[in-house]
């Protein structure tokens, strides 16, 4: 599901238990604003897509792994947390 600031759902999709996250969220049609952010939780880490959405003006900030590539500053994470846990 995704929602605005405010709380609002604005995209949500319905999957089997099977089906990856990252996958059912790059199905999603997502209509934002350029320079809008995503906040995600760990299931959606995937850097080409992350590389994508940037191309088009997107901000995927999903929370990252301990083995992570591309580590977030523990500062991001801490702000990032009261986002994600909205949903």
């Amino acid at each position: 599901m995704a929602v605005s600031g405010a709380g609002e759902p604005v995209e949500f999709a319905l999957a089997a238990g099977s089906e990856s996250n990252i996958e059912v969220f790059k199905d999603l049609e997502l209509d934002l604003a350029e320079g809008s952010t995503i906040h995600a939780d760990k299931g959606y880490t995937d850097y080409g897509h992350e590389d994508f959405l940037e191309e088009v003006g997107l901000h995927l900030k999903a929370q990252r792994k301990k083995n992570s590539k591309r580590p977030m500053p523990m500062w991001k994470e801490f702000v990032g947390k009261p986002v994600r846990q909205d949903i």
